[in-house]
């Protein structure tokens, strides 16, 4: 990590909404964390949304964020608006395909990433100049990406990409840009903000955070869970909206008024599902369709229109449409909402980078997460010669069998980097010139075969042998805060390969999370 850094930034680039927070490394008091409320067209809010507003060509980005989503209702609005692009986020991951957002012809979700990175980049950039003058990013800002824990690592690299192609790293391989779950800012955050309210100080601590879309709830329990319902929970409101007026009503609202349609999401975002806190039992707030959502009246015909105008067109969402306490409550014994939950993935993002600068000294705070828990047993694969029971249908025309050689099962707690080694493999073939290691991984912690169900590849190394070789290999992996690296080497003549997984096709390793507090100093 280089020596001049001087600005961490927290980016949290969210699926709906994203947001940044940054703060100064040679200030030790993390309260004084910077989290943006300030953007070009509001201020206020701590996040805007994840979208953007093109030219009828799509060469240039006319809006981005909520001037690219929200539009206010105005009688005069024309049918067949230009839709804005948005939760083009889900192109990564594992998202199934029909969640997936259709994009245009002359539009790739890359470019559409690296377009949003580029524009909340340069805000960025000003907010750092805003706070501390002389800061070259290129050169003195160290920058926290999250991302979802099911992340693969072709999806860490295609994010790299588009951060360097967005302008916010002059490297690809820079290691100015760091990655961190989603979850263990939030988990980091917690910890942070809840010191004095709770036991996640003690070391050991585990617990799970419930992400109900700009929402997290905090609750001690065995093993943590990633929900990322924020979509759905918007999605819902929108069903519950067919409910009441119908689903053609909606349908043609969204094809001819898709602005006015988002506008409704937001009011209901910013009134019902962002203050909800699941205390109040009287919680109660009526939506006014005839004047948020105009354009929607004309669309509600029959029985469904008689029963809005006999409610003049009020929606009321209470106490009973939203609870997650009263669910909980009986098995878990600690239920709580973190200061500024809304901010809690960047700002845990910023604290997680101050912490791998200030690892160093003792006399700072020092979040981390040391320990982890593997879900998935990870192995070799190896070619013995047949023995005595093995299957006649498995061997090779050199009486060889292919097998599963187990390195480390699931359910292993594992720290950061620790190595898992396997000695004494040799080449099939004495005049081989290269050897490779291939890595599977499956949830079986017994298994024989490399296609077996359920078994999936995680990369491979190829290694060259010398002319005469001299020896066995021997194999190491380990796994560090977000990649797998293997590593081979020869005892007798020194030589050595390593690789990182970085284009997997499968999805990234997924880890149940031990957070410990190593060292706090106090507030």
């Amino acid at each position: 990590m280089a020596n001049n850094i001087s600005v961490v930034v927290g980016l949290d680039f969210g699926i709906i909404y994203s947001g940044f927070s940054l703060c100064y490394v040679d200030d030790y008091d993390l309260s004084k964390i910077i989290t943006n409320t300030e953007w070009p067209w509001e201020k206020g809010k701590s996040k805007t949304n994840t979208a953007l507003r093109y030219d009828d060509e799509f060469k240039k980005v006319e809006f981005w964020g909520y001037p690219a989503l929200y539009k206010k209702p105005n009688k005069k609005s024309r049918d067949n608006e230009t839709k804005p692009i948005e939760l083009f986020k889900l192109h990564l991951g594992n998202c199934l395909e029909k969640f997936k957002p259709k994009l245009p012809e002359l539009l790739t979700y890359k470019r559409a990433i690296t377009d949003y990175l580029c524009k909340i980049g340069e805000l960025i950039k000003e907010t750092i100049l805003k706070y501390w003058s002389g800061i070259d990013f290129m050169e003195h800002v160290l920058l926290v990406l999250t991302v979802p824990d099911e992340y693969s690592e072709n999806d860490i690299a295609i994010l790299r990409e588009c951060i360097f192609n967005a302008g916010l790293i002059s490297d690809k391989r820079s290691e100015r840009l760091q990655f961190t779950t989603e979850l263990e800012a939030v988990a980091i955050y917690c910890m942070y903000s809840s010191l004095r309210e709770h036991r996640l100080k003690e070391p050991g601590t585990t617990f799970m955070i419930v992400d109900c879309g700009g929402k997290y709830q905090l609750s001690e329990i065995t093993k943590r869970a990633r929900y990322l319902c924020s979509t759905f929970i918007d999605k819902e409101f929108i069903e519950l909206l067919k409910r009441e007026v119908g689903n053609s009503a909606i349908d043609l609202f969204s094809d001819n008024h898709y602005g006015q349609l988002q506008y409704l999401v937001h009011e209901f975002c910013q009134h019902v599902k962002l203050p909800f806190s699941g205390n109040n039992p009287y919680f109660s707030y009526e939506i006014d369709l005839e004047e948020i959502a105009p354009a929607l009246l004309q669309y509600v015909t029959g029985s469904k229109r008689d029963l809005m105008e006999e409610k003049e067109w009020m929606i009321t969402l209470d106490f009973d449409t939203k609870r997650v306490d009263e669910v909980f409550s009986k098995s878990v014994e600690n239920i709580s909402i973190p200061n500024q939950p809304v901010t809690a993935v960047s700002r845990g993002a910023t604290i997680y980078g101050k912490g791998l600068l200030e690892s160093r000294n003792l006399n700072n705070v020092k979040y981390v997460i040391p320990t982890r828990v593997l879900i998935y047993t990870f192995g070799v694969k190896i070619s013995p010669l047949c023995e005595y029971g093995d299957p006649l249908d498995r061997l090779t025309s050199d009486g060889r069998i292919h097998k599963f050689r187990r390195i480390v099962e699931r359910n292993t707690e594992i720290t950061i980097d620790q190595e898992f080694i396997v000695e004494n493999l040799v080449p099939i073939h004495p005049d081989q010139t290269k050897m490779s290691f291939e890595i599977y991984y499956t949830k079986e912690q017994n298994a024989v075969y490399c296609d077996e169900p359920g078994m999936k590849l995680a990369g491979s190394l190829l290694i060259d042998l010398p002319d005469v070789h001299l020896g066995p290999c021997t194999f190491c992996l380990s796994f560090g805060d977000m990649e797998i690296k293997a590593k081979a080497f020869n005892k007798l003549n020194g030589q050595n390969y390593q690789i990182k997984f970085e284009n997997t096709h499968s999805s990234r390793v997924i880890w149940i999370t031990t957070v410990k507090c190593l060292y706090v100093k106090p507030l």
